[in-house]
């Protein structure tokens, strides 16, 4: 009876130290359940005087995974259970999984609810088809226990043991077992909650990260009202500081359909902008401006529906993805933000994100044209108020108004040259002009013949209508504009007749060294000096008269 008793004493005390020893191991593994599996296997090998111990877990996908294993060799030698032998069985064990749960044992113990035995796997009476194919497979004889892991009335796994001796397993070896399956559901759950709580933490930091950013942009954007480049920088250190993009960029649409750089971060800029300026509709940015929607391309080597242009350039630079999210303002595409990289696809989050700094990005640009027309509109008033006082004060002699108005329309529209002709009868001349540096002493041979032919000035004089010419460089050039063109590169030119009673007086003309250097808010201004012109003009006569 002592020996009895004293068996009993230390195999219980051996049981609850093994426990206690599992418990320890889930109190300092929170987040990874592997060091639980292995300890709680080490333990039924040694406590249960078993050859194969495994521990199995339903996954996402539905089948059934062996998550670890565990193999001693029988200390009495016997055949099929030598080191070879249980190494070669462990292999074909992993073989079978992952499998569909329905054809496993670990079924049969989620049924049951509780541990199930079987004594005898290969002979014994009623061992289900399931139990004595995996013995067949491993050609061995042996005793089976699988305790169900189970939480929350969902089965979830089962730890299951094979011995070589025959006869089962004792009601405490059963008890034991299942305490470890319990211990294996705690510290299953233990850690999904553990990452549940971890990825939410994420989730909130990542969150404020980004409203700070946001924040961020929108405190530039208020602190810089007459300029959008620093905000779009500030964008894209943003975007690089929370994606972790390699190379990022702003494009904006120009008044002729391109798109154009606006501003750029990263390490490829020489190979980025000799693609640049291009057409909206054929560059792979217009795509997320035309659909109105941000596009992503997640695998740029391998991926399909991935345009040839962005296969060479992610392969030339090094980033595999790669997103577009369109600037639109009042339903027009006016630019967008471009941000690749290579560390794999942007998640969703990500892409909404860039979609709100494009948006910040729009308000820059509003904020910027708006802050421009209003110094545009207050220079253009003031000019045009300037020109009306020397109007006011020159009654009878139009040259100060010329003056006054050559040197007004050069610096407000921007252009290199302004002229000022009067006609007269079938010749004209320059009366006045400038350029950005002031007035301009050398105006010219005079009395040049009016003839549509030999000049530009003669074609909107003859017409009596306005004359824009956007690009010198693809049309064909009279002699005179020829030399005008070499000696002062002159490549756009607008003219505007100065028309009294049907009749045409005179010219104002404006020339630039930039092709398409007038658009139709310069145009307008143009037209304003024109009318200007020909008030003080009719001015002069009325007084004279």
């Amino acid at each position: 009876q002592n020996v009895r008793l004293f068996n009993e004493t230390r195999e219980a005390l051996e049981q609850q130290t093994a426990t206690s020893d599992v418990l320890q191991v889930i109190s300092s593994s929170v987040s990874d359940t592997q060091p639980v599996f292995e300890k709680i296997l080490d333990s039924c090998a040694r406590l249960f005087d078993v050859q194969i111990t495994a521990l199995f877990l339903v996954g996402d996908d539905g089948l059934l995974h062996l998550l670890a294993s565990r193999w001693q060799a029988s200390p009495g030698g016997e055949p099929g259970w030598g080191v070879a032998d249980l190494e070669r069985a462990v292999v074909k064990l992993g073989d079978v999984f992952p499998a569909p749960l329905s054809e496993t044992v670990t079924r049969l113990a989620l049924d049951a609810g509780r541990v199930i035995c079987f004594a005898d796997v290969r002979d014994g009476a009623d061992i289900p088809v399931v139990v004595r194919k995996v013995a067949l497979r491993l050609g061995l004889n042996y005793s089976q226990m699988n305790a169900p892991l189970i939480h929350a009335g969902k089965g979830i796994g089962s730890i299951g043991i094979i011995r070589r001796a025959l006869g089962g397993f004792t009601d405490k070896e059963q008890s034991l077992l299942r305490t470890f399956a319990d211990q294996a559901v705690i510290a299953i759950q233990n850690a999904r909650m553990f990452n549940a709580l971890e990825a939410r933490n994420r989730d909130v930091s990542e969150a404020l990260e980004q409203q700070k950013a946001s924040a961020e942009i929108l405190s530039v954007i208020s602190n810089s009202v007459s300029d959008s480049l620093p905000v779009f920088d500030k964008i894209l250190q943003s975007c690089k500081h929370l994606f972790g993009g390699d190379e990022l960029d702003v494009l904006l649409v120009d008044e002729q359909g391109q798109l154009r750089i606006g501003a750029y971060l990263g390490k490829a800029f020489d190979i980025v902008a000799a693609t640049f300026p291009a057409p909206v509709e054929r560059t792979p940015a217009g795509r997320a401006i035309r659909e109105r929607r941000v596009v992503h391309w997640p695998d740029l080597v391998h991926g399909d529906d991935v345009p040839g242009v962005l296969r060479k350039m992610a392969k030339l630079i090094g980033y595999t993805s790669l997103m577009f999210a369109p600037m639109l303002w009042e339903g027009r595409g006016i630019g967008a933000i471009g941000v690749a990289r290579s560390t794999g696809p942007f998640r969703p989050k990500e892409l909404a994100l860039v979609q709100t700094f494009a948006d910040q990005a729009v308000i820059a640009i509003q904020n910027a044209r708006l802050f421009k027309e209003t110094q545009e509109s207050l220079a253009r008033q003031t000019a045009m108020a300037d020109v009306l006082r020397v109007i006011s004060k020159s009654p009878t002699d139009v040259t100060p108004v010329f003056d006054a108005i050559v040197a007004a329309a050069v610096q407000l529209i921007g252009c290199d040259s302004t002229f000022v002709f009067r006609r007269d009868g079938d010749r004209f001349t320059a009366v006045a002009g400038a350029t950005a540096n002031g007035p301009m002493e050398d105006l010219g041979p005079p009395n040049l013949a009016i003839e549509p032919a030999l000049n530009f000035p003669s074609r909107a004089m003859q017409d009596r209508a306005m004359l824009y010419l956007p690009d010198w460089g693809v049309i064909e050039l009279p002699e005179h504009e020829r030399r005008i063109q070499e000696k002062f590169g002159i490549e756009s030119a607008l003219y505007l007749p100065l028309m009294r009673d049907a009749q045409c007086i005179g010219l104002l003309a404006f020339a630039s060294g930039r092709p398409h250097a007038f658009s139709p808010n310069k145009i307008a201004i143009a037209e304003s000096f024109r009318d200007q012109a020909v008030i003080a003009i009719e001015n002069v006569r009325l007084f004279n008269e």
